[in-house]
């Protein structure tokens, strides 16, 4: 009897030691699980990564083993880039990806462990459950409507090797929330590229940048700030068209057009500082931008920027209305009214503030 007691006793202890262990020491799998679907551990991608070659099924039970693992689903492909082109391994995976079997969840697609050099035309266009993607850093291009109509894609990488984005590339992606341009080679950003990006919030461009072209980035309705590049020199019409919570434009000293309706509808933009530099400014540009009520110009010459109707519109209550011209490097104006008609606005019932900058 007290043999048996004593091991119900060291049974008893032992348990108690296995599960002080068990909570002191997480396991392997544990300590390694990935943080998010952009930041898996080298050991986990090397279990589940797929070849160029494999097949839909194969692909596909990988991918379940993923998810039973991590609950999400993702693929990662390591392969080159004259494997993948070979096999049309892009097209079957989106093949994949497009299945209903993926619509709850989504999939992220990491394709850095490749040499991709492009993403072609129209490779995910109308994908519906793509939900992140993760770019090589040998990629230079992004063909036209690659990513468009997207609807799920929330997160893109954007490599230093980066050099172009087609027109329409990303329209639509409407959980789109950062494009982070900065590191890029890109010289500008195409027609369309983001059109309707409703939750693209942060934009950042690159110094290479010199020319944003039409519809870029129109109703991007949560973009709240653009700053542009050192040597940007143009935006094209209807580039920030209704960018409703568009805030703040911060325009550089080499910029010299904006074109008409750049920035219409841009409802809550307060302010504009227009540098020097400034040569011509399109009919209607900052038409509908009706918080708009300070403006600077750091020129000295009412005639050095052509201009037509830049801030009335077709109709009456869309119209900006600016009540204050600051003319910071102008120390007065000896015939009292050679700034009246500035941009093709009636000042002369506004306040011209000579000598002045705008308030910050």
């Amino acid at each position: 009897m007290f043999n048996y007691i004593k091991y119900l006793l060291l049974v008893f202890l032992l348990s108690l030691l296995a599960c002080s262990n068990e909570a002191t020491s997480p396991s392997s799998s544990q300590t390694s699980s990935p943080s998010s679907p952009e930041d898996v551990p080298e050991s986990i991608v090397k279990n589940y990564s797929i070849k160029a070659d494999e097949t839909e099924a194969n692909i596909e039970a990988k991918m379940q083993e993923y998810f039973n693992e991590y609950d999400y689903y993702s693929i990662f492909l390591e392969d080159t880039k004259e494997n993948i082109d070979k096999n049309s391994t892009i097209s079957k995976i989106n093949t994949i990806i497009a299945k209903s079997t993926y619509t709850k969840d989504g999939v992220y697609l990491d394709l850095s462990k490749t040499t991709m050099t492009e993403i072609a035309a129209n490779a995910f266009k109308d994908n519906k459950n793509l939900s992140g993607v993760k770019l090589p850093e040998t990629i230079t291009s992004i063909g036209e409507s690659a990513f468009s109509d997207c609807s799920s894609l929330k997160t893109i990488n954007f490599p230093s090797s980066l050099t172009s984005i087609g027109e329409y590339a990303f329209q639509s992606c409407i959980k789109l929330e950062t494009a982070d341009l900065s590191q890029t080679k890109i010289i500008e950003i195409k027609g369309n590229s983001f059109h309707s990006c409703s939750s693209l919030k942060n934009i950042v461009l690159s110094q290479s940048i010199l020319a944003i072209q039409a519809n870029a980035f129109h109703s991007c309705t949560s973009l709240e700030e653009v700053a542009l590049p050192d040597n940007f020199i143009g935006i094209a019409s209807s580039a920030f068209a209704e960018c409703k919570a568009l805030k703040k434009v911060t325009l550089n000293e080499k910029i010299t057009q904006i074109s008409g309706m750049a920035f219409y509808n841009c409802t809550s933009l307060e302010k504009i500082s227009f540098p020097n530099s400034m040569k011509s400014i399109g009919r209607f540009a900052f038409s509908g931008c009706t918080s708009l009520k300070q403006v600077e110009y750091l020129g000295n010459n009412p005639s050095s920027i052509s201009s037509s109707e830049v801030f009335l519109a077709y109709s009456p209550a869309e119209a900006a209305s600016p009540e204050s011209l600051y003319l910071p490097n102008v120390a007065s104006d000896p015939n009292g009214s050679s700034w009246n008609n500035f941009l093709s606005y009636d000042w002369s019932t506004k306040t011209i503030n000579y000598n002045q900058s705008m308030p910050k």
